[in-house]
């Protein structure tokens, strides 16, 4: 971790500044949570790009790099083996993504019905396969987010309200098959605002394509040692 700027050893209440991160190459921002007068320790957060990362400090000097990387090797083997598990899940129709720190179960459009947040038996059957895989000791730790989406068909309100009822239907599927209630950080409905493809085309034109991969419920997974940004 590089900076110009120290830390010093009078008490800091709260101190903003701009980190470089010399293991990613990437800037983060910053913030000193407590720094008290003839002590040895504070308490940083780092955000670093999609992730928070929580790290002990020293007075006086920047986080250790080791350490920092030594964590990040870790959440990303994790990750890795989760992800190789996940994948085999796509046979049921779900999607699993990958996206820096992240990892993400696609509930695509299809798995509803038409307008509703009515879940097919289908997509019953493989959410709960998934929740099997998330019990796994391994995994449990895993917090989870569920987000849904729509495509930008029909009000703003409208849109809200789906992809949250959505989210809410695929949460109740995850509790049924036994996931713990504390693991769900959060249920949301993002309605049309977090589009992965265009719903037009380059001319104008209706994308249906593209709109049907807009309307998707995510259960985002991230490792509890990285917090969400």
């Amino acid at each position: 971790m590089s900076t110009g700027l120290s830390t010093p050893d009078s008490h800091i209440d709260n101190f903003q500044g701009r980190y470089g991160d010399t293991i990613t190459d990437r800037v983060a921002g910053a913030r000193v949570r407590h720094c008290s007068s003839g002590t040895t320790r504070s308490l940083l957060a780092l955000a670093l790009g999609a992730s928070l990362c929580v790290a002990t400090l020293s007075s006086g000097c920047a986080a250790s790099r080791e350490g920092m990387a030594q964590l990040m090797t870790e959440v990303r083997a994790l990750n890795k083996a989760l992800l190789a598990r996940l994948q085999g899940l796509e046979k049921t129709g779900l999607q699993v993504v990958e996206n820096g720190d992240r990892i993400s179960i696609v509930v695509p459009d299809v798995f509803f019905d038409f307008g509703s947040a009515r879940l097919s038996e289908d997509a019953r059957s493989a959410i709960s396969q998934a929740a099997n895989l998330l019990r796994d000791k391994k995994y449990e730790a895993y917090q989870i987010t569920i987000e849904g989406h729509t495509d930008s068909k029909g009000s703003a309100k409208f849109n809200s309200r789906l992809s949250r009822d959505r989210a809410d239907a695929v949460e109740k599927e995850l509790l049924f098959s036994s996931v713990r209630d504390e693991r769900i950080l959060a249920v949301l409905g993002l309605g049309e605002t977090q589009p992965v493809a265009s719903n037009v085309n380059s001319d104008g034109t209706d994308n249906p394509e593209g709109r049907a991969r807009n309307r998707r419920v995510e259960i985002v997974l991230t490792d509890p040692r990285l917090g969400a940004n």
